[in-house]
């Protein structure tokens, strides 16, 4: 198998490389409050999400050529929201290595986290996935509906309490929502594709009642979006696994870790790898 001769080549030099450690800059720009996730499978190119807040200018930040290490390898970054960067992981031998946050300059403009690769423990899951079937992909909706469903008496909720910092909160997950170029593409319809417009209109369904649910939530406070249904997966997990880009950013703005775990351990984007849910 050709990535396995590609990561079993990296070996031996990785194990005499990452040793070395990061090399830092003058200047940090940006710090990490939180990634996902924190480890990866040896042979297969994961999404990585990095929460966090950039230190420049918002100019600086848009202008910056953002990019992440991973022991001596480094990868490209985008600035995904206000105060999130996506990037994916390199090919890597298993084992753990420096992870940071660079001006793609491989110079550390972050705190220093680490990061770890494991063994591929299945063979047959490939970079692009498990393909999910049709009647699979229909449960994870029903069941992700079931979630953001409000009861009767909550579906109206407004809040008035003047100057309420939860209201706030709600303005910035709006305002990741719009500045979101997915949102324009994702709820286009191609009317001569039945499946699109079938899942577009389902996706505009759940939009307008996971906004209406995680406001509830916001305000509720306590663990109330931290819920998991009865098979141990959250919002996040069931978004992530359908490959909902656009909802992403809203949930980590509303206080949900991009690190947060189900009850099987898996965080949202270990589902999109596992989907091969190349957007997320």
């Amino acid at each position: 198998d050709n990535k396995d001769k590609e990561v079993s080549s990296l070996r031996q030099m990785q194990l005499d490389v990452d040793s070395l450690g990061p090399s830092l800059s003058l200047e940090q720009l940006f710090s990490i409050h939180d990634f996902s996730p924190d480890w990866a499978y040896a042979g297969v190119r994961t999404k990585v999400l990095i929460v966090g807040t950039f230190l420049g200018s918002k100019k600086l930040s848009g202008e910056t050529k953002w990019g992440c290490m991973f022991g001596e390898i480094e990868v490209s970054a985008e600035v995904l929201a206000e105060n999130v960067i996506r990037c994916q992981t390199p090919l890597h031998s298993p084992g753990r290595v420096p992870f940071y946050v660079t001006c793609s300059n491989r110079l550390a403009c972050s705190e220093v986290r680490e990061f770890e690769y494991h063994d591929n423990p299945s063979k047959f899951i490939g970079p692009n996935g498990v393909k999910i079937s049709p009647e699979d992909e229909v449960q994870l909706q029903i069941r992700l509906l079931r979630l953001v469903e409000l009861e009767p008496d909550n579906k109206w909720f407004k809040c008035s309490v003047p100057e309420c910092e939860k209201c706030k909160l709600m303005e910035t997950m709006y305002s990741v929502r719009d500045d979101s170029g997915v949102f324009g593409e994702t709820f286009k319809i191609d009317g001569s594709d039945h499946n699109n417009t079938r899942d577009v209109l389902f996706q505009r369904l759940i939009r307008d009642k996971l906004y209406g649910w995680l406001e509830f939530k916001v305000h509720e406070g306590g663990k109330g979006q931290h819920i998991l249904d009865n098979e141990g997966q959250g919002v996040i997990h069931l978004a992530a696994a359908l490959g909902y880009v656009w909802a992403l950013g809203p949930l980590v703005a509303a206080g949900i870790s991009p690190n947060y775990r189900d009850a099987h351990g898996k965080t949202g984007l270990h589902w999109a790898s596992y989907f091969g849910r190349s957007g997320c």
